[in-house]
């Protein structure tokens, strides 16, 4: 083996392809050859158990303690809110419609009189009919073409 490959082996030095081929034959001759000789006298680079808990435990004393969690109440305030929406909106959605009581006898064809003004109720009536029959809930009433008795006029 010459000078070169042992002086890039002891620098510690990146080999090319044709000094690794000798390097690797120089190790398969066995303990003569000095590459080999020179390969056991490097020690151990392999940490025992003992050296990594030492380490372990420095590195435990250093490391700073880990930071503890704080409430957050921005989150949990928006999630009960979130909640309390949620719940409203079930209970409205699955709550039974109110049922009113038609008020007795002040009711002339759905219009209150409460207020005794006549043309006010007649009013209201007839655009709550006209209503109706637009949307087409009823239909209109047919209204019988009776022609005019002028017999029943008195003469002058």
């Amino acid at each position: 083996m010459n000078r070169d490959l042992l002086n890039k082996l002891k620098n510690e030095q990146a080999l090319d392809t044709a000094e690794r081929l000798d390097l690797e034959q120089a190790l398969e001759r066995g303990e003569a050859s000095p590459a080999a000789q020179w390969m056991s006298q490097l020690h151990d680079e392999d940490p025992s158990m003992a050296w990594r808990s030492q380490l372990n435990a420095k590195l435990q004393e250093i490391a700073p303690a880990p930071a503890k969690k704080r409430f957050n109440w921005l989150g949990t305030s928006a999630i009960a809110a979130a909640g309390v929406c949620a719940a409203f909106v079930l209970f409205t959605m699955n709550r039974p419609p109110a049922v009113t009581e038609p008020q007795p006898h002040d009711r002339v064809a759905g219009v209150s009189t409460s207020n005794n003004d006549l043309g006010t109720v007649l009013m209201t009536a007839h655009q709550a009919d006209d209503a109706q029959i637009a949307a087409g809930v009823r239909a209109p009433m047919r209204t019988i073409d009776v022609g005019y008795d002028w017999s029943s006029l008195e003469s002058r």
